[in-house]
């Protein structure tokens, strides 16, 4: 199948589609835009094919007889099970970044066991956020981790 993509890098939020051959939207994403304009645009326009391969699985499952409501409840849950990997994969890379600007600078040798600290207390609240019925806070990184990083480093 072919596919097009578009992609409106705003000053506050930046958007991605994806069309199939006859013009059907397929997939959307959105990002808080950044100074990083190319990063906005490649994370926008993941998110677009994320939202096509779970818009291309409830088809198939309604293809394959599935009821409406047992679908919703299929992709909820893996929709809810993908984000929290996802989030805990964004930690992880955090994580890294943030352990090679330590060594790369001169900071206190405390430094990175406390953000490690908080960093692991923030995986461990993953759990609340992405468990069955909780209230989905953000659908940006940033402002999920950012708000949790600033509560736990308090």
């Amino acid at each position: 199948m072919k596919c097009f993509f578009g992609v409106d890098l705003g000053s506050t939020t930046t958007k991605a589609i994806i069309l199939d051959q006859d013009a059907v939207l397929r997939g959307r994403g959105i990002t808080n835009s950044r100074s990083n304009y190319d990063v906005a645009c490649r994370i926008a326009l993941d998110e677009a094919l994320i939202n096509a391969r779970f818009t291309m699985l409830n088809q198939e499952l309604e293809n394959q007889g599935c009821d409406q409501e047992r679908r919703g409840e299929l992709l909820s849950e893996l929709n809810r099970r993908f984000r929290h990997c996802q989030y805990l994969n964004q930690l992880d890379v955090l994580d890294r970044e943030i352990r090679e600007v330590i060594a790369q600078g001169n900071y206190s040798e405390n430094l990175g066991g406390v953000i490690g600290t908080i960093l692991e207390k923030m995986a461990e609240q993953a759990v609340i956020m992405f468990e069955p019925g909780a209230r989905r806070l953000s659908d940006f990184f940033r402002d999920l981790a950012g708000g949790q990083y600033m509560k736990l480093g308090e």
